[in-house]
């Protein structure tokens, strides 16, 4: 039952994914309803493993032990053995998956919470909390959202650029309040703002890749001992006319390390990388993206239902952009083009 997106949603950003019970509803029409086994592979497999890659083996491992796979259990271990890929993760993955249909009560074991083993969030900081508590009347969806961003934005760049988040979404909400008792605005708003703010620049790149989670899942995956190379393909050297993929082994963790300390200096006199017209543009969109917003706040009346759905489907207009240079460029226009249609 994982949801995995198809080329047609890569494509194309509205699309969605239809509801899980039209996808068991046209399954169970075609087979024999009774004997289907419907569990989500992909967050089981996260969990157990850290990876999706065992995914389709704990399927292949239900399918044999519901009989559809002529072949013999001890064949199919060879074969993962024979093919000398993560042997040990696959073979347990196959297992798992027979136990699924030998005992009906064996998913409960596994208390499964979550797609990823990974650390418990030890939560905000005192100062990360006072921002967050500093937007009003908070419904549940919006207070998940600050938790998760306002401590994103302050690890992208700093506590003051956390706050001018903070102080606008606080903005949106007191003008929903005062308008109804709707709360999709302020939500929709802090959920794109953000992806606005903290646009994925070389200082990004480097601050997750030196990760102390990521670099942990790397060596449970691979081993203490496994050389990483990292393929890169910087715009400011495809701008420059290499076309090609840099490969940079231990040199890269050097350079992660010193471009993530000087994320500061984004958007300064000395951010070299910040110079070029796409992160000039992608700075221009925060604050044009405000003025949308600040404009469709001042049409909100209380009780005017099409003044405060306006407002919703501009503040989602950020989904349209997606992708990166060219890509992310024209998805860009698209946005401008239907906030133009909105009369944003």
């Amino acid at each position: 039952s994982s949801k995995v997106p198809t080329s047609a949603m890569v494509r194309d950003t509205s699309a969605e994914f239809p509801e899980w019970t039209a996808f068991q509803r046209s399954i169970d029409d075609a087979t024999t309803p009774e004997r289907n086994i419907y569990f989500d592979a992909g967050t089981l497999s996260d969990n157990l493993f850290r990876s999706h890659m065992p995914a389709n083996v704990l399927v292949l491992g239900a399918a044999y032990q519901s009989g559809v796979v002529p072949i013999s259990a001890s064949a199919i271990e060879r074969a993962i053995e024979l093919n000398g890929v993560a042997v040990e993760m696959n073979t347990q993955a196959f297992r798992i998956g027979r136990k699924i249909v030998l005992d009906p009560d064996f998913m409960a074991t596994l208390h499964v919470e979550r797609g990823g083993r990974v650390k418990r969030d030890s939560g905000p900081s005192k100062r990360e909390q006072k921002l967050i508590d500093s937007v009003p009347d908070q419904s549940e969806e919006l207070a998940r959202l600050l938790r998760i961003r306002v401590p994103d934005l302050v690890g992208y760049q700093s506590v003051d650029y956390a706050a001018d988040y903070a102080e606008f979404v606080a903005k949106v909400r007191e003008a929903e309040a005062a308008a109804g008792d709707d709360t999709a605005l302020s939500e929709t708003v802090a959920r794109y703002l953000h992806k606005l703010m903290a646009y994925k620049d070389e200082y990004e790149v480097a601050r997750l890749h030196r990760n102390n989670a990521f670099q942990q899942a790397v060596r449970d995956q691979f081993g203490d001992k496994t050389e990483v190379t990292y393929k890169l393909h910087p715009p400011i050297m495809r701008r420059m006319g290499v076309e090609k993929k840099i490969g940079l082994g231990r040199s890269g963790d050097v350079a992660f390390a010193l471009l993530a300390r000087m994320k500061g200096l984004r958007g300064g006199a000395l951010d070299i990388f910040g110079k070029t017209a796409h992160r000039k543009m992608e700075r221009e969109l925060i604050d044009e993206y405000r003025g949308m917003i600040s404009r469709a706040l001042d049409t909100l009346a209380s009780g005017d239902s099409a003044a405060y759905a306006r407002a919703v489907e501009i503040a989602q207009l950020p989904d349209m952009i997606r992708g990166y240079e060219d890509i992310k460029e024209a998805n860009v226009e698209q946005f401008r083009a239907r906030a133009a249609e909105l009369g944003a």
